[in-house]
């Protein structure tokens, strides 16, 4: 497996912490809200967004993608997509969500937007990626892909230090 090394990392600014702030409060609906001081990150053709020494998102084509562990950490309560328990063996091995594992999803998700995948019966974060399809016809489409997996348990993300 890849191993990601950070090669820069600073604290952003009043400004720029505010807008990440209200990028993940409006996206994702946290239930614990972002920390006080958020840090940018970049390694390994990435760049992240670091808060309490936890990499909370990615940020991709403009696009502020919560990771795994950034779901884990916020508890968002948006852009949420349930999966079957025989999807989750795939899902954490970096698979593309298919729609036939997918059982419930948040009705507001449109094509496109990030999204968070949860397991049926622990309810508890396994991946992120970009919707293809919106919330709606992710639950009733029963062939093809759904999502586009960005980050997943144990995925080099997931195993990157930091101190």
């Amino acid at each position: 497996m890849k191993k990601i090394e950070i090669k820069k990392r600073y604290r952003l600014g009043k400004k720029d912490m505010q807008f990440v702030r209200k990028k993940i409060i409006d996206i994702y609906n946290p239930m614990n809200e972002p920390g006080e001081t958020l840090e940018f990150a970049s390694g390994g053709g990435y760049d992240f967004i670091i808060d309490r020494k936890n990499i909370v998102m990615i940020i991709k084509d403009n696009d502020y993608i919560i990771t795994t562990r950034g779901a884990i950490f916020y508890r968002p309560e948006k852009k949420f997509v349930t999966v079957d328990m025989g999807a989750v063996k795939f899902v954490t091995n970096g698979a593309d969500i298919m729609t036939p594992g997918i059982v419930n999803a948040d009705s507001e998700i449109k094509k496109g937007d990030p999204t968070w995948i949860k397991d049926q019966e622990h309810n508890m974060p396994i991946a992120t990626g970009i919707t293809l399809l919106a919330g709606s016809e992710l639950v009733e489409s029963k062939t093809g892909k759904g999502i586009k997996s960005i980050t997943h348990v144990g995925d080099p993300v997931w195993n990157i230090e930091l101190s």
